[in-house]
């Protein structure tokens, strides 16, 4: 499914995705794909907090005090509207840049946000029997990982080298735009959202089961965070059928759709976000 995502951050200033119905149990989430708000709604949800947390209006992350009420709705069982695949790095906490709360987001992190087999296997796990309709792969500027990994004339040490394998064509691309004259926070800019994209094409292209969920409606979706500004840009979303980069290979972006959302200087939603009250 080719469903590129444009204007999310305008969007999010107009309308907010409602809460899923809570699912009994893992049978019932099923039902979720049906009856749950749509990928993109999510999407739009998602932004909206992200907008929230980068100018100071968190309302959902930031309320301690319905904690405990908050666990235990929980505590028999979890609907997240969400998956996130992102960094271990720690200034990139999702709960809290897409301001959600308890049992919003199922995460996954690893430093590169790198998709592996453990990884895999959480994600297919949120998918099929959570019922998620909606997978982001979440970088972030200066990602250290991706920087060893671009500039690395040889195999990095120990499981670093396990990291650098799943980056492949990282290297190429530094080096081109490096000869194209890029400087070089550009350089790295360009290989966090390329990392982006290829590690959300490379789920799908080793989870058959992630693979058929995408071709039936979910949405798996690359992101960038910016660690200064406290924005997410939202890139394309991935057709079904991507293919994961090449060992040195360097293609040109992917014609997947228009080209991604920019934020805005000043996007509107804060002074027209719903009351906190709302929660979304």
């Amino acid at each position: 499914m080719k469903i590129p995502v444009m204007s999310l951050l305008l969007l999010a200033g107009c309308a907010l995705a409602a809460e899923p119905a809570p699912a009994a149990d893992h049978a019932t989430a099923h039902a979720q794909h049906a009856q749950g708000p749509s990928p993109v709604d999510t999407l739009v949800r998602l932004s909206a907090g992200n907008a929230r947390f980068a100018y100071g209006k968190r309302t959902r992350s930031a309320k301690p005090d319905a904690d405990p009420a908050r666990r235990a709705e929980i505590a028999g069982g979890q609907h997240p509207v969400a998956a996130v695949m992102t960094c271990a790095d720690s200034r990139v906490p999702p709960e809290l840049l897409f301001d959600q709360g308890l049992g919003d987001l199922f995460v996954v992190r690893n430093a590169g946000n790198v998709a592996e087999p453990i990884g895999l296997g959480s994600l297919e796990y949120g998918v099929e029997h959570l019922g998620i309709r909606l997978v982001v792969v979440l970088g972030h500027s200066s990602c250290g990982a991706v920087k060893a990994v671009s500039g690395a004339a040889a195999t990095l040490p120990g499981h670093l080298a396990d990291i650098q394998e799943r980056m492949p064509g990282l290297r190429a691309l530094a080096q081109e735009r490096a000869r194209a004259g890029d400087a070089p926070d550009k350089v790295i800019a360009a290989a966090v959202e390329r990392n982006a994209e290829d590690q959300a094409r490379a789920l799908l292209a080793g989870s058959p089961v992630l693979k058929t969920a995408v071709a039936g409606g979910v949405l798996v979706v690359p992101a960038v965070y910016d660690l200064e500004s406290g924005l997410v840009t939202f890139l394309p979303a991935i057709d079904a059928a991507a293919k994961p980069a090449a060992e040195g290979a360097n293609p040109a972006p992917a014609a997947h759709g228009p080209a991604p959302t920019q934020a805005p200087a000043k996007p509107p939603v804060p002074a027209k976000a719903p009351a906190p009250a709302h929660g979304h």
